[in-house]
């Protein structure tokens, strides 16, 4: 999203410390660090105005779609990525399948729960394009068992081990960027979601095809329901 390079952002952050007690947070402060330490968090929740009041028949989903939206907007460079990357065929489904160090915070799910919504979308509209954004390749060798979809990713490095661990395979944190991106702007034009939204990639994703399609997206979450978190 941003021009500065990795080695700028390091010694920005370096340079100035991020506020991270967020009773100190005022109108300009814009460099910080999320702290889960039980205290800060509450601090920021308890004292902020969740939605503006104009904006409140609206609902905290397509506020926090709308906000997001805007923030994850792309740059010059970045533009000229999408406008360069593979084009996959729509309409489709959408699919993300989230492993790898998720297995610390919620249930992994094998990629046969997804297509049991796929499936049921597909009987109702004849759509069987899928696009399907993952961590662990386990989960793209397991498209052979669905011979009726065709499925379509992209061709990047997958060892399920984190985005942390990829880096010391020469996965550098500039590319990894950029694949994520390129994977969420794609995934959100789908026509159907299939989702877990204990992950804030698929939240994220529901956000963000809220927004692209101005209207509630076609949605399923296969593990738990969206909430508005900071």
């Amino acid at each position: 999203m941003t021009t500065c390079t990795t080695t700028q952002m390091e010694k920005a952050f370096a340079e100035h410390p991020p506020e991270t007690n967020y009773t100190q947070w005022n109108s300009s402060t814009i460099n910080y660090k999320s702290l889960w330490n039980g205290v800060d968090v509450w601090d920021l929740l308890l004292n902020r105005t969740m939605i503006e009041k104009k904006y409140e028949p609206k609902g905290h989903f397509w506020w926090r779609s709308m906000l997001t939206y805007y923030v994850t907007r792309p740059n010059a460079h970045m533009r000229q990525v999408i406008r360069e990357a593979p084009r996959f065929p729509t309409p489709c489904i959408g699919i993300h399948v989230r492993h790898s160090d998720k297995v610390l915070e919620a249930n992994i799910l094998d990629l046969s729960v997804y297509m049991k919504k796929a499936k049921k979308f597909r009987d109702k509209t004849g759509i069987s394009n899928v696009y399907l954004m993952t961590d662990d390749d386990a989960v793209i060798q397991a498209t052979k068992d669905y011979p009726d979809f065709q499925f379509h990713y992209r061709d990047v490095p997958r060892s399920n081990k984190g985005w942390a661990d990829d880096l010391t395979t020469g996965y550098t944190a500039e590319e990894q960027e950029i694949n994520f991106l390129l994977d969420i702007y794609t995934v959100v034009q789908c026509q159907k979601l299939v989702i877990t939204y204990s992950s804030n990639v698929g939240r994220l994703i529901g956000e963000l095809s809220h927004a692209v399609h101005n209207r509630e997206p076609d949605l399923d979450s296969v593990d738990g329901k969206w909430e508005m978190n900071p």
